[in-house]
């Protein structure tokens, strides 16, 4: 496989799998999406069991703008969940 860092390592019944990581490539990086295996008891070549990495680059780069919002001007966690604000229509307790 191509060098990388920030790669999942794991191994399983005496196979190393190696999955993903990130390449720079001059001032673009590119992810991997891969996974490679290596036998550990013969050490004589890398199998590659998929290999799904997009290595054009669309030239579309998503930046975070200094006050945290992207530049479409979202603030990027429009999925996360938001607690349920107390209702005041509830009787006191006592």
């Amino acid at each position: 496989p191509p060098g990388r860092i920030n790669a999942l390592l794991a191994v399983l019944d005496n196979k190393l799998y190696l999955y993903g990581g990130i390449r720079e490539e001059g001032n673009k990086e590119v992810t991997f999406n891969d996974m490679w295996a290596l036998n550990l008891n013969k050490l004589d070549a890398w199998q590659m069991l998929y290999d799904e990495t997009r290595f054009e680059w669309d030239g579309v780069e998503q930046q975070e703008d200094d006050d945290g919002e992207d530049e479409d001007g979202s603030s990027g966690d429009e999925g996360a969940v938001q607690p349920k604000p107390k209702s005041t229509d509830e009787p006191p307790r006592s």
